[in-house]
């Protein structure tokens, strides 16, 4: 997604190969999830939403449900096995009861990529975040990258 909302070249490409897809909301999948008896939680775009209240365009995935590895039940970060927490360290809950994954961590997924829908995240998230998690965001993508493209917005918390 480009810094403007409209498609880029990779979502056209998605588009073409599988058409547009009714997105699932939190509050539906809040339905679809109700039973199951492991802890589960919403990342990516829809919880930079949740958390911005910022709505940009949505991804015409239905949902995507990555597993996340765990240690001795806590999770475990699969972009560094090094980064491992209590879910309650990584997630927040909204006044629905729906558990996000924290900004600052869905940002550290996003860096690796570092498409025109990630620098947007980017810029609405940054300025909401607290010193403490501009300065952990800032430490982890420095650890993948010294030279990250987003190292002089990361640099002044």
């Amino acid at each position: 997604m480009n810094l403007d909302g409209t498609p880029d070249e990779e979502d056209l490409e998605f588009y073409d190969r599988y058409g547009p897809w009714d997105a699932l909301d939190p509050v539906d999948l809040q339905a679809l999830m109700d039973g199951v008896p492991e802890p589960w939680w919403i990342v990516g775009g829809h919880a930079i939403d949740a958390f911005t209240g910022v709505t940009r365009a949505r991804a015409p995935w239905i949902i995507d449900c990555p597993i996340n590895p765990d240690i001795d039940g806590r999770w475990q970060s699969k972009r560094d096995g090094d980064h491992v927490a209590d879910l309650d360290e990584v997630t927040w809950v909204d006044n629905r009861g729906i558990r996000f994954l924290n900004p600052e961590v869905v940002l550290h997924f996003k860096a690796a990529q570092n498409r025109g829908k990630d620098r947007f995240d980017l810029e609405i998230v940054w300025p909401l975040l607290s010193r403490e998690k501009k300065l952990w965001l800032a430490e982890w993508v420095r650890k993948f990258d010294p030279e990250h493209p987003w190292s002089e917005r990361l640099a002044n918390p």
